[in-house]
């Protein structure tokens, strides 16, 4: 299977929850959810200020996420 980077600028809940170790659907929901409150990331790193999600997961799906 050939992975797919997740865009985090467009995101939505079940796409994360497909392709990144430790996303889960509720993790990701929460993403979508920052998203729809903050407009956008403008790194992955960022990704770690979303409740649940550690910079230990952002750096594991690093390859993952553009």
């Amino acid at each position: 299977m050939v992975e797919v980077p997740v865009n985090i600028k467009e995101v939505d809940a079940d796409t994360p929850a497909e392709v990144l170790d430790g996303g889960g659907l509720i993790r990701t929901r929460t993403i979508v959810q920052y998203l729809e409150q903050n407009s956008h990331f403008y790194s992955r790193e960022q990704l770690s200020v979303v409740r649940g999600i550690s910079m230990e997961t952002v750096t594991k799906n690093g390859s993952k996420v553009k």
